[in-house]
């Protein structure tokens, strides 16, 4: 992933990158914990689709912290039906 990573700091001024593996290690981890039984991906933090969808597929929900974030988990067409959606008191 090194090699990946360095071909696109030479391509582009700035970039945000993921890696959805690790994602789903994380996930995975974490409910693998007997003291855990939910876990809430806070969407703010990155609402791109693609990490929207393995966070729904890793049976996680999202955690909605502002008001416009409950339209970007639906944008995600194939996750609204079953994502678990947990709105903070200062929307609600």
């Amino acid at each position: 992933k090194r090699d990946t990573l360095l071909e696109i700091a030479a391509a582009q001024e700035a970039a945000y990158v993921y890696d959805l593996d690790t994602i789903r290690e994380v996930i995975e981890s974490l409910l693998s914990l007997d003291s855990v039984s939910t876990i809430y991906y806070a969407t703010k933090a990155n609402s791109h689709p693609d990490i929207l969808r393995v966070v729904h597929h890793g049976n996680a929900g999202g955690q909605i912290w502002e008001a416009a974030e409950p339209y970007r988990v639906a944008e995600v067409q194939d996750c609204v039906s079953a994502v678990i959606v947990r709105l903070h008191p200062h929307i609600a």
